[in-house]
C-alpha cells in the first residue's frame, strides 16, 4: 500500500506508451528512482520506523507476559478462556532470536527495495529486446547498435548501484544489502543473460583493441619522445582491465564474477602480450633495415618497458584480495573456499595453504616475453656489431706500420656505430640495460676470442689489438668513445674477460707457452686441476682447450722481434 502511488506513477511514466519510456534512455528512470528515494526515505527512516517498531516491542511485551504466567496459573486465573492459553502456547515457541528479528524490522529496507524492483523490472525488459535484436541479426549494424545500447543500459544501472553502495546519504548500508540481490537481478538472471553480457563486453573489448591494432605506432610514448614511462598502448589497456574489473565486482555470484575474470580480464591481457611479442619480432626486423636509426631503438625498448609495466601491475593485482576470492573459486564444481581476507593476503605471500596469483600464468608468459625480447634485441646488437668488424678483421693485426696509438677509419667508424647504438638502449632499459650489456658483451667475446685464436697476430699487433679491443668494450657499454693514446692509458679490459686473457697469453714468453702446454697436456692431470692450472697463469677466462691451441699455434710460428 505505502508503494502502490509510487508504482502507479512509475508505471505511468516508463512502462507505458508515453515518451518516457524510451529504451535508450534507462537513466530517466534511474534518475527518477534516485530523486524518490532521496525524497521519501528519510521520511519512512526516521518515522515510520520507529512506530512499527514500537508496535512490535508491544506486541513482544505482551507474548513475554502471558509466557511469564505457568500453565497452572492460566488454567486457575480463567480455566474458560482458551485464547489466553492459546496465547501462553505461542509466546513459549518465540525464542530470543526471532524477538531480534522481529526489532529489526524495517519498513524503509522493504519501501526502498519495493523502488528498485520497480526500475529493475524496466530494466530487465529493455536488455531483454536488445538482446534479441542483436541475436536476430548478428553481422549487421543494427545488431552492433543493440549491443552498444546494451553496454549503454547496464553501465547506467552498475552506476547507479555505486551510487547507492557509496552515498549513505541515500540508502544505509542495511538498506542497500536488502535491496543489492533485487538490483542486480537482471544482469544476471536468466542465466543466458551472463552470455549476453559477455558477448557485449568482448564486442566492446575488440574495438578498443581495433584502435591498437591499427595505430602505426602502437609502442610510442604516452609523453614524450626521451620519455622512460609507459607507452601509451599499456597504459591504455591495462587500465581498460582495471576499468572492466570495477564493473564486474558488483557481480553478487563469486562463480560469475570468475567466469568474467577469466573470459574479459585475463583474455584482454593475454592478447596484449601475444601483440607486444609480435611486436617484438617486426622492431627487431625494423632495427636490422635500418641500425642507426634512433626511433627504431626507442620503440623496441619502449615495448619492452611495456611488458615490465604489464608485468608491475600483474603481480600487484595478483596480490589484492579481490583476485585472491577470484582465485580460489573451483571452475568445474563452482565451489568458493571462503576465507578473509587477511588469511587471502597471508596465503598470497607464502603462508599456509599456498596463495598462487590469480595472473600467476599470464606474469610468466610477460616475463618470458621480456627475456625473450632482451635477448633478440641483444642478439642483434651483437650480428650488427660483428657485421662492422668484419673490415676491420680483414685487416688483421700482422704488420708493424701503423701506429698503435690511431684507429683504422674501419674500425673508428665500427667504435661510433656501437656507441650510438647502445647509447640509444641504455636510455629507456635502466633496469634491464646490465642483463642486455651482459649478453651482448659475451657474444663480442666470444667473437673476439676466436679471432684472436686463429689468427697471426705480430707483438706490435697485439699492443694495437688490446687497444682496439678496451675501446670497443667502452662502446659496447654504452660509453663515449676515446683516441688511442687515451685508451693506451686505460687499467685493462674488464667486460671481455675470454679475449682479455688470450691477448695476455699472446704476450708471454715462449718459454711460459711452452710450460703451460706441457702442464695443460699431462693425460694423468683431472679437471679441477687443469682449472687450478689456468687461473694460476691468469687465464681462468678460457677454457683448456682454448690456451692450448693458442699455444700450439704461436709456436708453430717463427719467433719475431716486432
Amino acid at each position: 500500500n505505502l508503494c502502490s502511488a509510487f508504482s502507479a506513477r512509475f508505471r505511468f511514466h516508463f512502462l507505458g506508451d508515453k515518451e518516457t519510456n524510451r529504451v535508450d534512455k534507462p537513466e530517466w528512470a534511474i534518475r527518477w528512482t534516485l530523486l524518490t528515494l532521496k525524497k521519501h526515505i528519510p521520511f519512512v527512516r526516521q518515522k515510520m520506523n520507529p512506530s512499527i517498531r514500537r508496535c512490535v516491542r508491544k506486541c513482544l511485551e505482551t507474548f513475554d507476559a502471558a509466557a511469564a504466567l505457568s500453565t497452572t496459573q492460566i488454567h486457575h486465573i480463567n480455566h474458560k478462556t482458551p485464547k489466553q492459553q492459546q496465547l501462553h502456547k505461542r509466546s513459549r515457541q518465540i525464542n530470543i532470536s526471532s524477538k531480534s528479528n522481529f526489532l529489526a524490522i524495517s519498513i524503509s529496507n522493504q519501501f526502498s527495495r519495493n523502488l528498485i524492483q520497480m526500475l529493475t523490472y524496466k530494466i530487465d525488459v529493455d536488455l531483454g529486446v536488445c538482446g534479441s535484436s542483436s541475436s536476430s541479426s548478428l553481422e549487421s549494424s543494427s545488431s552492433h547498435a543493440s549491443l552498444s545500447l546494451y553496454r549503454h543500459i547496464v553501465d547506467e544501472l552498475l552506476a547507479f548501484d555505486t551510487k547507492l553502495k557509496t552515498d549513505r546519504n541515500i540508502l544505509t548500508r542495511t538498506e542497500y544489502n536488502f535491496a543489492r540481490e533485487a538490483l542486480l537481478c537482471p544482469l544476471v538472471t536468466p542465466e543466458a543473460r551472463i552470455d549476453t553480457w559477455l558477448k557485449v563486453e568482448k564486442g566492446f573489448v575488440n574495438d578498443q583493441l581495433e584502435i591498437l591494432r591499427s595505430s602505426s605506432r602502437p609502442w610510442s610514448s604516452s609523453s614524450g619522445a626521451a620519455s622512460k614511462g609507459p607507452t601509451q598502448t599499456s597504459v591504455m589497456i591495462m587500465s581498460l582491465v582495471q576499468q572492466l574489473s570495477s564493473r564486474f565486482s558488483s557481480l553478487p555470484n563469486l562463480k560469475d564474477r570468475h567466469r568474467f575474470a577469466v573470459e574479459i580480464e585475463k583474455g584482454l591481457v593475454r592478447v596484449l602480450a601475444d601483440f607486444a611479442k609480435d611486436s617484438l619480432e617486426d622492431l627487431i626486423l625494423a632495427c636490422e633495415r635500418e641500425p642507426n636509426a634512433e626511433e627504431s631503438w626507442h620503440d623496441i625498448c619502449r615495448c619492452i618497458l611495456s611488458l615490465r609495466y604489464i608485468e608491475s601491475k600483474l603481480i600487484a593485482w595478483g596480490e589484492s584480495a579481490a583476485y585472491l576470492r577470484v582465485g580460489r573459486i573451483d571452475e568445474k564444481c563452482g565451489k568458493f573456499e571462503d576465507k578473509s581476507d587477511e588469511e587471502e593476503a597471508a596465503n598470497a605471500i607464502g603462508g599456509e595453504g599456498g596463495g598462487v596469483s590469480f595472473w600467476k600464468e599470464e606474469e610468466d608468459s610477460v616475463s618470458l616475453a621480456v627475456e625473450l625480447g632482451l635477448d633478440k634485441m641483444s642478439r642483434t646488437l651483437y650480428h650488427l656489431v660483428h657485421d662492422d668488424l668484419k673490415k676491420w678483421k680483414k685487416q688483421g693485426h700482422r704488420g708493424s706500420e701503423e701506429s698503435d696509438e690511431f684507429y683504422s677509419s674501419e674500425f673508428t667508424q665500427c667504435v661510433k656505430n656501437a656507441s650510438f647504438r647502445s647509447n640509444c638502449v641504455k636510455l629507456f632499459l635502466d633496469r634491464d640495460w646490465k642483463s642486455c650489456r651482459a649478453r651482448l658483451s659475451a657474444a663480442v667475446d666470444t667473437d673476439l676470442k676466436r679471432y684472436v685464436c686463429e689468427n697471426d697476430i705480430s707483438p706490435k699487433g697485439i699492443r694495437r689489438l688490446k687497444i682496439e679491443v678496451m675501446a670497443l668494450e667502452k662502446s659496447i657499454g654504452g660509453e663515449p668513445s676515446t683516441s688511442g693514446r687515451e685508451q693506451n692509458q686505460s687499467t685493462g679490459i674488464i667486460g671481455l674477460p675470454m679475449t682479455s686473457a688470450a691477448i695476455e697469453l699472446l704476450q708471454k714468453p715462449r718459454k711460459d707457452l711452452v710450460k703451460i702446454r706441457a702442464q695443460l697436456e699431462d693425460a694423468n692431470m683431472s679437471y679441477d686441476q687443469g682449472r687450478a692450472t689456468l687461473r694460476s697463469w691468469g687465464l681462468g677466462a678460457l677454457s683448456k682447450a682454448d690456451v692450448v691451441s693458442i699455444c700450439a699455434n704461436t709456436l708453430q710460428r717463427p719467433p719475431r722481434g716486432n
